[in-house]
């Protein structure tokens, strides 16, 4: 079970870049078996734990995912490479030798799934689909700081649920990029909630936030994504994971990825 690198060109990640990959989960899920066969001990573990099968297809799909992808930019077997987690369970790649200067981060939102890539740098994303909901100002106002919420109050009304979610995935995608999860304080940075992202102050310190980038996925009208990076000037390129095959046997899959104006390449796993 080897990657294909017959298109290695798009998997060659450059140190000043991003990838960001978008797949829906629903094209990929008659490969669960498939996948599944790829996941380590505790991952298979950790699926069996779902009640819901649905949930469970997803974890399935979505790691399994991840580990071809990592296989097509390490050329090693998806199944060997070997995870360590932090303290909030954010996963780093750590074998085979030199997968270390590889981070990752991924999120998902129903069957929406986003990952990002990039070399030798903290990273997060988190995408969410854009609903409105009773409470919303009662979320704002707990999970967002004193100047994120009066900035979302000044939006029209008729604005202030895509704002909601410009600031909430902005938020997380830091907090991720982090890896400290929910125990870090929420109204210790502010974000901006306009068209451009931007981390303007962590912890009353414009210098620290300087030190790091936000960027908006384009993603459809009805998600809201972002990636935060610990540094500057790096460019973000994105992709679509939009098909899946396989052939022969479950052990044999295709995972075809496409980029704004190349044409689609496969990650093969055979």
């Amino acid at each position: 079970m080897q990657a294909d690198l017959a298109n290695a060109r798009l998997y060659a990640l450059s140190p000043d870049e991003i990838h960001v990959y978008q797949a829906d989960l629903r094209v990929i899920e008659s490969l669960e078996k498939a996948l599944y066969e790829l996941l380590s001990g505790d991952e298979r573990d950790r699926a069996s734990e779902f009640v819901d099968a649905l949930h469970r297809l997803r974890f399935v799909a979505a790691r399994g995912l991840l580990r071809m992808l990592l296989s097509a930019y390490t050329g090693q077997r998806p199944g060997d490479l070997q995870f360590r987690y932090g303290a909030q369970g954010k996963p780093q790649l750590c074998a085979p030798a030199g997968a270390g200067s590889l981070e990752f981060n991924l999120s998902h939102s129903d069957d929406v799934v986003v990952y990002a890539i990039t070399r030798n740098r903290a990273v997060g994303g988190d995408v969410e689909h854009v609903k409105d909901f009773s409470g919303m100002e009662d979320v704002a106002e707990m999970s967002f700081s004193p100047q994120e919420v009066r900035a979302w109050r000044s939006f029209p009304a008729g604005e202030r649920t895509k704002a909601f979610y410009r600031c909430w995935t902005r938020k997380e995608a830091f907090i991720k990029a982090v890896g400290s999860g929910v125990s870090y304080p929420l109204d210790r940075f502010d974000v901006t909630l306009g068209d451009q992202a931007e981390l303007l102050s962590l912890e009353d310190d414009r210098t620290k936030a300087a030190e790091w980038t936000l960027y908006d996925c384009d993603l459809s009208a009805d998600l809201a994504g972002a990636v935060a990076v610990h540094s500057r000037g790096l460019k973000l390129l994105q992709f679509a994971l939009d098909a899946a095959t396989h052939s022969g046997s479950p052990d044999e899959i295709q995972i075809t990825a496409s980029r704004l104006g190349l044409p689609g390449t496969g990650i093969a796993e055979d």
